[in-house]
């Protein structure tokens, strides 16, 4: 009682004094001055805004607003020393979006076939936990869209010191770390050609990774050599709407274009965009001329540019061999790529034919190993358009 007796002498300390009868004006008067001052009192500061409405005899009722929630309450609440709000703000804040990492530029790319299998080791113990089911995963992020990569090997091993593993082991052992720092979300398919004694076909092994991929739920499609390593790690793996041939500047040819056309080695697509041109041809048995005819399909056909990263960070080493005396060059390359537009909408995609033999998923990469029916391939005439 005392307090509310000192208040109301506050109150009428403060008030302009007056003398004679009061009217109705004079009574409105003061109340909105009661109100003024009623209302500074009761003003907590800051992240409350009190409204002071008055009625006509002077009662006051006070309306608390939380801003940016729009809370309303008739009671006046203790304030807490950290505000509600800002707590629920910070917990929901959306989950960002991965970025590359901890990269360190150009690096220092060594092909000692010696020390392997030791270098292999080392980076599995450093790298395995961020793995699972042979896909690397980014933590505490939300990978954006044509960033969930593939990288698809065609491979086949028919050497005897099984040199093609090597290979394979060596280019883990440096994209593993490397796509790590780029923090996407990431897979290698090695798709293995079974060994039944036809021709190796690169394209065909390359549409089927295409093929499982996608239903795997990838959305960015890296058709990769297993014999050529990245440089630096500020060469971004990623997809763009447009088609891009990353492979252009390797060590062996001196970082130059052994000519302008070249499409060959690397090449990254959307699945929309490999769709579009119906993939790989699956009929060139053999070495040679199936990137050549990708490049026709690509440029000549969609219309796509060829574009290609910069000269100066989308750099390759290539892990040296001696060509393969199981790989012999395909007789008919010649006459299929002039050809290519009389069987480019019926030979690809759209035809492809295999058998899945067997699939693992190892620690850093999926495997898998198909039966590419040689013997039901399409006829040499009809896709000379002859047939």
């Amino acid at each position: 009682m005392k307090e509310n007796e000192d208040k109301e002498a506050m109150i009428q300390a403060l008030l302009p004094k007056t003398s004679g009868r009061k009217t109705e004006d004079d009574e409105f008067l003061s109340c909105s001055y009661k109100n003024l001052i009623f209302g500074t009192l009761l003003l907590l500061g800051g992240l409350l805004y009190l409204q002071v409405a008055n009625t006509s005899s002077c009662q006051y009722t006070l309306s608390i607003v939380a801003p940016a929630y729009g809370y309303q309450s008739d009671t006046v609440p203790q304030i807490p020393a950290e505000p509600s709000w800002i707590k629920e703000e910070t917990e929901e804040t959306e989950e960002k979006i991965c970025t590359p990492k901890d990269l360190v530029g150009a690096l220092a790319i060594n092909f000692d076939m010696s020390k392997v299998e030791e270098r292999y080791k080392e980076m599995a113990v450093e790298n395995q936990e961020y793995f699972e089911n042979g896909e690397h995963l980014p933590k505490d992020c939300e990978v954006a869209p044509k960033k969930n990569i593939a990288i698809i090997i065609p491979f086949r091993d028919m050497t005897a010191d099984l040199f093609r593993t090597k290979q394979f082991h060596y280019f883990l052992y440096y994209i593993v770390p490397i796509l790590h720092r780029q923090n996407n979300h990431f897979a290698v398919y090695l798709v293995n050609q079974a060994n039944d004694g036809s021709p190796f076909n690169r394209a065909k092994l390359l549409n089927i990774g295409f093929d499982v991929a996608k239903d795997d739920g990838f959305d960015c499609f890296f058709f990769h050599d297993v014999d050529l390593v990245p440089e630096n790690d500020k060469n971004i793996y990623e997809c763009l709407d447009t088609p891009r041939h990353y492979s252009g500047y390797i060590d062996k040819f001196n970082y130059k274009l052994p000519y302008n056309t070249i499409f060959g080695g690397i090449t990254a697509f959307t699945a929309e965009a490999f769709e579009k041109i119906n993939g790989y041809s699956n009929e060139y048995w053999g070495w040679g001329g199936e990137d050549d005819d990708l490049e026709r399909r690509t440029i000549g056909g969609a219309k796509y540019k060829l574009v290609r990263p910069s000269p100066q960070i989308t750099r390759y080493k290539m892990i040296k061999h001696d060509h393969e005396t199981s790989n012999k060059p395909n007789p008919n390359r010649v006459k299929l790529l002039k050809a290519w537009n009389k069987h480019n909408q019926f030979d690809g995609l759209n035809s492809l034919n295999y058998e899945l033999i067997e699939r693992n998923n190892e620690v850093f990469y999926k495997n898998i190993t198909v039966d590419l029916k040689y013997e039901e391939r399409i006829p040499l005439q009809e896709l000379l358009g002859n047939g």
